[in-house]
């Protein structure tokens, strides 16, 4: 599967749902405006219009110096004790592209309407950092066909630093 370069990506914004299924195409990409969040933002239907919709999820700064990083100035965190987020799609998409950093190896699970999972991925377990080390940011496409719930599942915090859709 051939994916754009995501910096070449166009924020979705906050449309209205008619101006969404108008500008959605099949083959587009959109990437969630993460930035426009505020910090220590709770994250749960910001993204509504967009089809998209968070559980237990808060915008913040990263303060550990291992989850910074130039080019992120927000990200999203699971509340309680930062291991698990939960997405919900309230729209075909064909497939997640995120951008996760963590010091576990973090899962994706897609599961639909039923519970039952149609998709996984992992990232790759990072080595272990000392000192000044950064964690690095892992990005994973996870297929979405048939998916209603997206978890997010780590053994340790971990912070999504991007989160694009792929409509079908």
């Amino acid at each position: 599967m051939q994916v754009q370069e995501i910096d070449n990506l166009a924020p979705l914004g906050s449309y209205d749902s008619s101006q969404q299924e108008q500008e959605t195409d099949k083959n587009a990409r959109r990437r969630l405006p993460i930035d426009w969040l505020e910090k220590f933002e709770r994250v749960e239907s910001q993204f509504s219009s967009l089809h998209v919709q968070f559980e237990s999820a808060i915008a913040l700064c990263p303060s550990n110096f291992r989850f910074q990083s130039e080019s992120v100035s927000l990200a999203i965190m699971p509340m309680h004790q930062g291991r698990s987020l939960k997405v919900s799609l309230k729209s075909f998409v064909s497939d997640i592209e995120v951008v996760l950093v963590g010091s576990q190896a973090i899962n994706l699970s897609a599961l639909n309407n039923d519970g039952h999972c149609v998709a996984k991925a992992q990232t790759e377990v990072p080595p272990d950092v000392e000192g000044d080390t950064q964690y690095v940011p892992q990005r994973i496409v996870l297929d979405t066909q048939g998916a209603s719930v997206v978890r997010i599942d780590s053994r340790s915090p971990f912070i999504m630093t991007d989160f694009t859709l792929k409509y079908s």
